[in-house]
Formats: C-alpha cells, sequence, structure tokens
C-alpha cells in the first residue's frame, strides 16, 4: 500500500507543433495537467467543456433496446450526426404510442362490462341523457328512490352496470357516475391495434439503428478526447514561438515521459515536490489491498503528503463487519450469496472484498458459538471452540474498548512511521507518540484500576502532545497549538468509547435470533394443522430480517468507525484525486 511518487514538470515545445503533442500526451495518458497562471501546483483546473448530451442520450435510448443488432464495426456510410437525430425524433414518437396504448387498454378495459355502446345524438333523445353507474350489489336497493327510468345492462361478482335515462344528472343515486366518453369500445379497439401495429414498426426501427451504437460510443469517446484537448489546450502558457504545459507526473511513469521528450525535441524540467505543493494523490495496491483503496476513495483522497490506508481500513472493516454480524450461520448464508455472484462478479474488488468479509464473520461467529441463534451441543468440538459470548457484558465491553484504544492507537503509530519515511527525524514525530502512550494509559487505568504509575505515564503522554504538537513553529503559535491538542482528549474519550457500538449492535443481532427462534418455537409447540408451517415462517422470516438489519448495520458502522474515528486521527487532510489526461473509452467499454 502506498501513495506514488510525483514529480513536477513543465514540457517546453514549438507553438506550431502543440496540438500534435497534446494527442500524443493524451495516448501516454499519465500527466495530471495543471494551469500555467496564476494557480499554484496542484490547483484543481476547471472541467473540460461538456459533450453534446444528444449523443449521449441517443446511445443511452439504444442501450436500453430489448432486441440488439449485430454491430456494424465499419465506419463508411456513418454520419454521427443523422444517426442522433434519427434516434431522437425516434424516441419522443415511441413514447408518446407506448402512453397512448397505456390509456387505451385501461380505457378498453372500464367499457368492456358496459359493451359497445354508441351513444346517439341528443337530438335524436329529445334532450334525454344516458348516465352510467357501477353500483355494488348491497347498494341496488337505493334505485327504489331514483324517479327516473333505469337498466341494469351487466353485473358481476361486486358490481352492477347500470344506465339510468335522464335530461340532468339525477340525484338520489348512491354512487357517483362513471365517465364512459364518446368512443365506442370498437373504436377504441381498432385504435389499439393501429398503434400497437406502430409501436412494433417503430420498435423494429429502434433495433435497426441499435447496429451502430458500438460506432456512436466510439464516436462518444471520440468528442470526448477532443474536448479534453481543448481543454488542456487552455492550460498552457502559450507565445508565437512556443508552449509550456506544466503537470504531475507519476515517479514511475518519469522514463516514459523523458524518452517521448528526447524523441520529439522538447525542453523537460523536472522537480520534486516541496511541503507547501499539493500533488493530486495516486493510490496503488496490489489485489488484496485493491479492495481496501475502493472503500477509502469512496468516502475520500488522502492528501498526498500523509500515507495510504487501504489495507487497514480494509481489514478493519472486515473484523468491525463480522463482530457486529457475530453469527456463523448468517456467514454461511452470506458465503451462498458470494457463491451464486462469484461467476458475475469476475476478479473484482468487490469480489475479494466480500470473501474477506466471509472468511472473517465465520471465524468470528464459530468464536462466539452462534449458528442462526443457536448454540453448538454441549461437548461437541463447536462448543470447543466457543470462547466468546456476545451477550456477555462483562466480557465484550473491556474487549471493544480495547479494540477501539489499539485502532486509535495504530493510526498514531502510521501517522509516525509515514512522517518518518517523508521528512526523517523531527520532533513533531513526538505529538502522535504522545497519544499512543496516553491511549495506553488510559486503557491500562481503565482495565486494572486507578493507579499512580498509570497517572503518571497518562500525564507524560499528555506533556508530550502539548509540547510538540506545534514543533518547528515560533513559541506563541506553539503554545496555542499545544493547547488547542489538549482538547483533544474529549475526542480520544469519545473516539474509543464509540467503539462500544460493536458489542451494542452485535448484542442486538444475537438477541434478536434467539427471539426469533423462540417464537418459532412457540409455534411449533401450538396445537393444530399449521402448526410446523407457521413455525417455519416464523423462523425463515425473522431471520430473513435480522440478516439484513445486521448486514446493514456491519456496512455502515463498520466504515464509520474507520471514515469518523480512524480517520480523525491519521487522515485528516484531503487530497487532489489523480486525473490523469488520457484517452476515453468509457462508452466504448460499457457496450
Amino acid at each position: 500500500m502506498s501513495i506514488v511518487d510525483m514529480q513536477a514538470v513543465a514540457l517546453f515545445g514549438s507553438a506550431s507543433s502543440k496540438d500534435a503533442h497534446l494527442a500524443a500526451l493524451q495516448s501516454l495518458g499519465f500527466l495530471h495537467l495543471i494551469a500555467w497562471e496564476d494557480l499554484p501546483l496542484g490547483t484543481v483546473p476547471a472541467e473540460p467543456e461538456t459533450l453534446p448530451e444528444a449523443l449521449t442520450d441517443a446511445l443511452t435510448f439504444l442501450r436500453t433496446c430489448p432486441q440488439q443488432r449485430k454491430q456494424l464495426r465499419n465506419h463508411t456510410g456513418f454520419d454521427a450526426s443523422e444517426i442522433t437525430r434519427e434516434v431522437l425524433a425516434l424516441k419522443p414518437r415511441l413514447h408518446e404510442l407506448e402512453d397512448e396504448r397505456d390509456e387505451l387498454k385501461a380505457r378498453i378495459k372500464a367499457l368492456k362490462p358496459w359493451g359497445n355502446l354508441q351513444l346517439p345524438p341528443l337530438d335524436e333523445l329529445g334532450g334525454i341523457r344516458l348516465w352510467f353507474y357501477e353500483i355494488p350489489h348491497p347498494l341496488m336497493r337505493q334505485l327504489a328512490n331514483v324517479n327516473h327510468p333505469w337498466q341494469c345492462v351487466h353485473k358481476d361478482n361486486r358490481l352492477n352496470y347500470v344506465v339510468v335515462l335522464a335530461q340532468d344528472e339525477p340525484e338520489g343515486l348512491p354512487v357517483q357516475r362513471t365517465r364512459t366518453g364518446y368512443r365506442p369500445l370498437s373504436q377504441l379497439e381498432m385504435r389499439l391495434e393501429q398503434v400497437e401495429s406502430s409501436l412494433e414498426d417503430l420498435e423494429a426501427e429502434r433495433s435497426r439503428l441499435t447496429r451502430w451504437r458500438t460506432v456512436l460510443a466510439d464516436h462518444l469517446d471520440t468528442l470526448e478526447d477532443a474536448a479534453a484537448r481543448r481543454h488542456a489546450a487552455n492550460l498552457s502558457y502559450d507565445d508565437e514561438a512556443l508552449f509550456v504545459l506544466r503537470a504531475w507526473c507519476p515517479l514511475p511513469n518519469l522514463p516514459d515521459l523523458e524518452a517521448y521528450a528526447d524523441q520529439h525535441d522538447l525542453a523537460l524540467t523536472t522537480s520534486s515536490p516541496e511541503e507547501s505543493d499539493t500533488p493530486p494523490t495516486l493510490l496503488t495496491n496490489s489485489a488484496p489491498g485493491s479492495s481496501g483503496q475502493d472503500l477509502v476513495t469512496f468516502y475520500m483522497t488522502p492528501n498526498y503528503w500523509l500515507w495510504d490506508p487501504s489495507t487497514i481500513v480494509l481489514y478493519s472493516f472486515a473484523v468491525f463487519f463480522a463482530v457486529i454480524l457475530s453469527d456463523a450461520g448468517y456467514a454461511v448464508v452470506l458465503g451462498l450469496i458470494l457463491a451464486m455472484l462469484w461467476q458475475r462478479l469476475g476478479k473484482s474488488p468487490l469480489r475479494r472484498l466480500l470473501s474477506l468479509l466471509v472468511m472473517t464473520s465465520l471465524g468470528w461467529g464459530v468464536l462466539a458459538g452462534s449458528y442462526f441463534g443457536y448454540s453448538p451441543p454441549v461437548g461437541s468440538w463447536l462448543a470447543a471452540l466457543k470462547i466468546i459470548d456476545v451477550r456477555d457484558s462483562a466480557q465484550m465491553i473491556p474487549l471493544t474498548v480495547i479494540l477501539g484504544a489499539s485502532h486509535l492507537a495504530l493510526a498514531n503509530a502510521l501517522t509516525i512511521r509515514e512522517t518518518f519515511k517523508r521528512f526523517g527525524w523531527s520532533w513533531r514525530l513526538l505529538s502522535p507518540t504522545g497519544w499512543i502512550i496516553s491511549l495506553a494509559a488510559g486503557l491500562g487505568l481503565y482495565l486494572t484500576g486507578l493507579s499512580a504509575i498509570g497517572i503518571t505515564i497518562l500525564a507524560l503522554g499528555l506533556v508530550m502532545v502539548a509540547s510538540f504538537a506545534g514543533a518547528g513553529e515560533p513559541l506563541l503559535p506553539r503554545i496555542l497549538n499545544g493547547a488547542k491538542s489538549l482538547t483533544s482528549i474529549t475526542s480520544a474519550f469519545g473516539d474509543t468509547l464509540s467503539y462500544l457500538r460493536l458489542f451494542a449492535l452485535g448484542l442486538a443481532s444475537a438477541s434478536l435470533a434467539i427471539t426469533w427462534n423462540d417464537l418459532a418455537a412457540q409455534a411449533a409447540a401450538a396445537q393444530g394443522p399449521f402448526s410446523n408451517l407457521a413455525a417455519a415462517f416464523i423462523f425463515l422470516l425473522g431471520h430473513a430480517l435480522n440478516f439484513v438489519l445486521a448486514l446493514v448495520s456491519g456496512v455502515v458502522h463498520g466504515l464509520r468507525l474507520n471514515f469518523i474515528e480512524f480517520f480523525n486521527w491519521s487522515i485528516t487532510e484531503e487530497g487532489t484525486r489523480y486525473n490523469p489526461f488520457q484517452r476515453q473509452r468509457k462508452h466504448s467499454s460499457a457496450q
């Protein structure tokens, strides 16, 4: 786990060849460009211009087509603007017909009980109108109060379909009238056939256009590349003779940049970043740690001058998740879910993360001796492996406090290591050392009780914190920073106790599992033909709910203890995400 070292580079070239060099540098794909004018190194430049939304909209519409054609790779005769125009002209017509089809189906369903009624003109009935009502069977007796002719034209198991003849809307009906409209059922069915036929034609046309989907995606990537080059051109210094482009270059890629500069007669200057600079952060991790890297970058990008917490976050999250789940049976269910998704996930970091969660949860669940809330039989080898009782507060509270204090002490220890690697020996190293001593002393006082030695060690740690928090600064700021650092005592106390949530959530999960088991046992013991079925239903439903709640709690609080408590003592500054100037393949790769 590491943050890749960066070099500040500046490329000097002929103004006439600027566009060609930008295209070549984009193909190299590792420079993080920065603006020339009045911006310090590491300043995030403005985002490149937005691409035409029409092409993106058209591509999305084609990707969602159920019937896909064989993709054409030959660009002969391809006109992106014309294809886009055809697709976007097709889309609203298709949606309008789909809406009309749905409305017609609803109208036909509502009119079918009335039959194929063709309303006569008003003058043929002498001003008499037909009023339609859907009346439930129990309310039919109220029609005795209606002083107008009426007729029940249809009935089903719930409603009577009644037509009343009257010049004005009659009174005394038990329900509001039904609006049938003036179009008869036969016309609606005929129109529905026309609409569905037109929809088939439009869907066929949409399917035909999907053959250009890959070419459109490539064209969209090309447009995005061109926009990125125009953006890069605006970041450089230009005059009549030359251009100058500044960037951050990952140190492993510097030989490639030097080789390109030598081959194309470009002047290249390089320099290591100074402490006042803010280079972008590029994390690099091997296969196991890449899952933790995704977790970290989901929340934030660590500052370049700090350290990469990916591996620590990964394994501590797995432990916290396992403690919250606290059931080997649930771990097996999670493993079965992972097995079903195994091929679909491929070699992704998510598959590695889930595998680690299953293994740690299974191991902790066996140590806790819980299998869907049941304990293993006394005398069995599984019972011999049970050494933890998640419902025993006398055991779990000290365990989670030790875990919390150790986690925070680890954060300070890693800060010391990374600071020493970057800057060598410095008095600033003694402030996090003081916090480690203070956390260890406070933990010892909690576990063994008050003692003169423990209080002395705690005081020594706090003195080190106050004395060296502002190391390297003038006297007055140093004193102020030292006094300010002591206010973190309450934060250290609160953050350590925050790990008690592991015990609370693990206890809640275990207690709910036992409760559902008891309810299922009570249902099975009841006399009745469906008692066993009811017991099975209660067992499955209860454990399904508890499993989901435990998963959500494990993810949310397992990550929270890393991102809030742990980062509060280690990753105190957010950095700039590494954004390489490179060619895009995100649209074509999504095919």
